[in-house]
């Protein structure tokens, strides 16, 4: 088993007064209380950078900072977690109205399907849409963890409760029976279980998680009742005090009629319209929005209709992962991609010394005697701000006691004006490239596929066929939704045509 530090965990998990930024450090609190809930990067409005900021931050990714932890404390209990952030992500959704952007998707809403767990911790379910009356409704848990911690005063434990969706709080309501317990279950499991968790390597194939199955009993509720029920796997530290904990949650709809009950991983409304259509069909709450299949990733949305296709062919577009030996204009794709890189770091840096450099130009005194004005900084930020910025970039912008401003923003706009650029370019021509290459592997392999109108390949195969197809250089493979019907419509054709190879 891999040993996880949970002092490490905890450190990106939890908030801390005075350290988190430099305004939490420098301001006083009645600055700090003046702010927009959700506004974690202190650009005066909640959007979906912030949600991606405090995504990054939860999962420890360097140099991410909150500009005010408080905007982000979702749950109002004192403390970050994944539960803000899913709190967070819900608040956005409304507020998008229903765009659909590609960064969204990008942080974990395809498909409906929100990747619940942003640490190292899963959880995904499984179940009936539809319950019929008189019976109870069996739910499969899949439980695990990347990193299985191995020390003293913490525990794994396992709990389905109902819940409020908004804040994913208990609220402890005694008409749902989980497993014979009145208002849901409790489990902690001993250390010598632990090792059932560990699923590093096998992360989207569920056949490697430790299974838990919930036996809900919905009958005290009353025919027109709807409700939701929360199943949350954690990592707790045990201290009364000072508790702290990171893990996965994942949320289940019902609704109540008087045939039975119908069952949605998206919302009571949802639920209550399976219970209209009575279908018993599989539902699967997924940890993420891709699943591992026969060697292959694959999105939630096609692993389920690859599970219930049998023989018939399904359009499937490929996703490109991008080659780094991809020559453009005689440099390989991995050069452009340092290059970038190098830009996005030196992009960042000068964005944090022009809003930093006039405190930064005292040195020592910042956490000494503080500056002349009264700010003062923990010391321990100190030393971390000028690691991060290092003692060259720092001597380039604070020159004898002054802050060069006007350098730090020139040099920040001529970086604006080529920023990306090249990059972009050599990528441009790869995934441009990269579908003609696909198409003619296909061809040899005597599988029928097409161009849509937006130059996209589209793949038409049964899913023996999908299992055993080899194309190089991709990432994923997903359900062809762009004119879902008109595709359907063509592969029945392609079917009739005995999978006639065509370009």
């Amino acid at each position: 088993m891999k040993k996880k530090c949970f002092a490490a965990l905890i450190a990106a998990l939890m908030c801390c007064t005075g350290t988190v930024s430099v305004n939490a450090a420098a301001k006083p609190d009645a600055e700090q209380a003046a702010y927009v809930s959700g506004d974690v990067n202190g650009d005066g409005e909640f959007g979906i950078s912030d949600v991606i900021t405090l995504q990054r931050w939860l999962l420890a990714v360097p140099d991410t900072q909150l500009v005010n932890w408080k905007a982000a404390d979702l749950c109002a209990d004192g403390r970050l977690d994944v539960f803000d952030l899913a709190v967070m992500k819900s608040a956005l959704l409304e507020t998008m109205n229903g765009v659909n952007d590609e960064e969204l998707i990008s942080i974990g809403f395809a498909g409906q399907k929100d990747s619940a767990a942003m640490t190292s911790m899963r959880l995904a379910l499984k179940c009936r849409s539809f319950c019929p009356a008189g019976e109870t409704l069996s739910v499969d848990a899949y439980l695990g963890d990347i990193g299985i911690y191995e020390g003293d005063h913490m525990f794994y434990d396992y709990s389905v409760f109902a819940s409020n969706p908004v804040n994913y709080s208990n609220i402890n309501d005694s008409r749902l029976v989980v497993n014979g317990e009145q208002s849901g279950s409790y489990k902690l499991f001993p250390e010598d279980e632990w090792g059932s968790f560990e699923i590093k390597g096998f992360e989207q194939e569920y056949d490697h998680y430790h299974r838990e199955t919930s036996v809900i009993d919905l009958s005290n509720y009353s025919a027109g009742s709807s409700g939701c029920i929360q199943f949350r796997f954690l990592l707790q530290n045990g201290d009364i005090e000072n508790p702290q904990h990171i893990g996965a949650a994942q949320l289940l709809y019902f609704y109540v009629g008087e045939n039975g009950a119908g069952v949605s991983v998206k919302s009571a409304e949802d639920a209550e319209a399976v219970y209209n259509n009575s279908a018993a069909e599989s539902v699967m709450a997924y940890d993420s929005a891709f699943i591992k299949w026969n060697g292959k990733t694959v999105s939630s949305e096609l692993y389920d209709l690859l599970q219930k296709s049998g023989n018939n062919i399904t359009a499937v577009t490929p996703m490109f992962r991008l080659n780094e030996d991809f020559i453009y204009k005689g440099r390989a794709m991995k050069d452009y991609l340092v290059d970038d890189e190098n830009d996005f770091k030196n992009k960042l840096k000068l964005e944090q010394i022009i809003k930093m450099g006039d405190s930064l130009k005292y040195g020592e005194a910042l956490y000494t005697t503080g500056t002349p004005d009264g700010e003062r900084w923990a010391k321990a930020f100190y030393d971390d701000r000028v690691e991060y910025f290092g003692e060259d970039f720092l001597d380039t912008y604070i020159v004898d006691g002054e802050f060069l401003r006007d350098k730090a923003e020139a040099d920040l706009a001529d970086l604006m004006t080529h920023y990306r650029t090249a990059y972009r370019e050599a990528s441009d021509a790869y995934y441009v490239e990269a579908p003609k290459i696909a198409a003619a592997q296909l061809e040899e392999q005597g599988i029928w596929y097409e161009f849509n109108d937006r130059g996209e390949l589209v793949i038409y195969v049964t899913a023996d066929e999908l299992a055993e197809l080899s194309l190089d250089n991709i990432a994923e493979y997903t359900l062809t939704m762009s004119g879902c019907e008109d595709y359907t419509v063509r592969a029945e054709n392609a079917a009739m045509d005995d999978m006639v190879v065509t370009g």
